[in-house]
């Protein structure tokens, strides 16, 4: 499975990010670089959840869209995939 979930047209609210499970890596589809996503963490048990939903927020990755991977090496490959090539 590539993506835990299809999240391509799924914006990063409140309501969507308690409904994930632990564990599983969230990504902002907005960054500093087409690769380095503004916000990249596992989600926390649910007892740390509103401490994780104030960084989303101070990094303004809420309410944009965003993408869910079942682990890591599913989101390294996303990241890698849209690399942007070094110019020669």
């Amino acid at each position: 499975m590539e993506k835990f979930i299809n999240v391509d047209k799924q914006k990063l609210s409140k309501k969507f990010f308690l409904t994930l499970p632990e564990g599983v890596i969230l990504c902002s589809n907005c960054g500093h670089a087409p690769d380095e996503p503004i916000f990249l963490e596992k989600v926390s048990p649910l007892s740390k959840r509103e401490e994780q939903w104030q960084r989303i927020k101070d990094c303004y990755a809420n309410q944009r869209h965003c993408h869910v991977f079942e682990n890591e090496s599913e989101c390294s490959r996303f990241l890698k995939s849209i690399e942007i090539p070094a110019k020669k």
